[in-house]
């Protein structure tokens, strides 16, 4: 048995590949980080306790865990949470106390569904990177700025969610949606470029009028086209 006493169990079950089941988590407990890292035989995780904030790397590499535990509102660290869950089919309810999801359900092939994202995360950078199966997505709440290969080779995925105007950062973010046929992008072109390449590299199902655009922003996405990865200029439209 775990002391009640312990606050910090970082790293503390780490590649413990034959471990099948969790030990109860005291209610002392804070810091979970890469807690259960890469232990492939844990099949069902352990009720997490009120009081948590760090989550980072809990349960990523756990290959073998089909379903979420319960995530307290306390936690606001998720970052590679499950990366790696390449069996977990249900994902947990986000509560809005958490700002970090980079990396969170990244290769979480079974995923069919996405979790609601709180208002409050600003950066999903590669949070669903992988999810071949994921066929619904969540509203992108207006405080996200960063999406970076968020959807990344998200093979089933046909419908594309609204993206906010914040949104600065783009790279890759839908590379690989082989079905993907259109989405709405309420932000702007990144004059650089440089966070807006290769966004729809791959999205062969693109149909005309699909990607829909600012009005005040057409003709920069249309010149831009070939840098964003669509080969016709005709599949952006002005709202």
């Amino acid at each position: 048995n775990i002391p009640n006493s312990v606050t910090d169990m970082s790293f503390c079950f780490n590649l413990c590949k034959g471990l099948t089941q969790a030990p109860v988590i005291p209610a002392s407990v804070k810091n979970l980080e890469g807690c259960f890292e890469d232990c492939t035989s844990l099949t069902q995780a352990p009720v997490i306790p009120e009081g948590v904030t760090n989550m980072y790397e809990c349960f990523k590499g756990c290959t073998a865990l089909t379903k979420a535990p319960v995530i307290p509102d306390s936690v606001n660290d998720m970052e590679h949470c499950f990366d790696g869950c390449t069996a977990l089919t249900q994902a947990p309810t986000i509560h809005p106390g958490v700002t970090n999801m980079k990396w969170c359900f990244q290769d979480c092939k079974a995923l069919i569904s996405a979790p609601v994202i709180p208002q409050g995360v600003t950066d999903i950078y590669s949070c669903f990177q992988g999810c071949k199966n994921l066929t619904q997505v969540p509203n992108i709440p207006s405080s996200v700025t960063g999406m970076g290969q968020c959807f990344k080779y998200c093979a089933a995925l046909t419908d594309g969610p609204d993206i906010p105007s914040n949104v600065e950062n783009m790279w890759q973010c839908f590379e690989g949606c082989a079905n993907l046929r259109g989405l709405k992008l309420m932000c702007n072109y990144d004059d650089q470029g440089t966070y807006f390449t290769d966004v729809f590299k791959g999205c062969s199902a693109l149909q005309a009028g699909g990607i829909k655009v600012p009005q005040n922003q057409l003709r920069a996405y249309q010149d831009h086209a070939g840098k964003m990865g669509v080969t016709d200029p005709d599949k952006f439209v002005g709202f």
